[in-house]
């Protein structure tokens, strides 16, 4: 580990860096902040509440701020990564991302929040449901195939549990629609033609 300045050496073996540092373990190199606690094996810990393993793998503890719980967001970087003093990872080679919405493939210079949030260098933004919004999408679309609207990341898998409704078989008439299917046309025609035959009868039935 390389210290920006002093650090302090536990009793458990585990380094505190009260101005933080950058760390290597064997699954990369991280820059970290200032309060971040390295253990003997490698493990990081953030003041944020995430957890770096030895691998180079990040944990960040999800909406509800606790690790270890169902909303955990788990971060693959591709290489080096920077964890921010707001808690938030900074990715420049992107990574994996998975938060509650699904698994993420994202570029270079993405940004994860410890809530799950992704924002992408494009300006785009993944809500940690998998919704998605910023100024190369619309609005925010949830649906049921984990789709980032158009994002330039690639969506691996979803969890979302959002699904839309599906008209297309529908029977029920629209509003305002006043058209008639085949069967009331035949039968509406059937019904002026007898009206059409029984005032003939009437009409011979007098001139005779």
């Amino acid at each position: 580990m390389n210290p920006s300045g002093p650090s302090v050496s536990n009793p458990d073996g585990s380094i505190t860096l009260p101005g933080g540092g950058s760390v290597t373990t064997p699954g990369g190199t991280i820059k970290v902040p200032g309060g971040t606690v390295v253990d003997p094996d490698g493990t990081i810990h953030l003041p944020g509440g995430g957890v770096v393993d030895p691998g180079g793998n990040i944990k960040l503890p999800g909406q509800d701020g606790k690790p270890g719980t169902g909303d955990d967001v788990n971060i693959k970087p591709n290489g080096p990564s920077v964890s921010n003093p707001d808690g938030s990872i900074t990715l420049p080679g992107g990574g994996t991302v998975t938060n509650p919405g699904g698994t993420y493939n994202v570029p270079g210079g993405t940004v994860v929040d410890p809530d799950g949030t992704i924002h992408l260098p494009n300006g785009e933004v993944i809500n940690p449901d998998g919704t998605v919004s910023g100024k190369n999408s619309n609005t925010p679309t949830p649906n049921n195939s984990g789709s980032t609207s158009g994002s330039t990341a690639k969506t691996l898998s979803s969890n979302s549990g959002f699904s839309t409704l599906n008209s297309n078989n529908t029977t029920l008439p629209k509003t305002g629609d006043d058209s008639m299917n085949s069967a009331e046309a035949i039968a509406l025609g059937i019904s002026a033609l007898l009206g059409v035959m029984t005032l003939t009868e009437v009409k011979r039935r007098k001139e005779n």
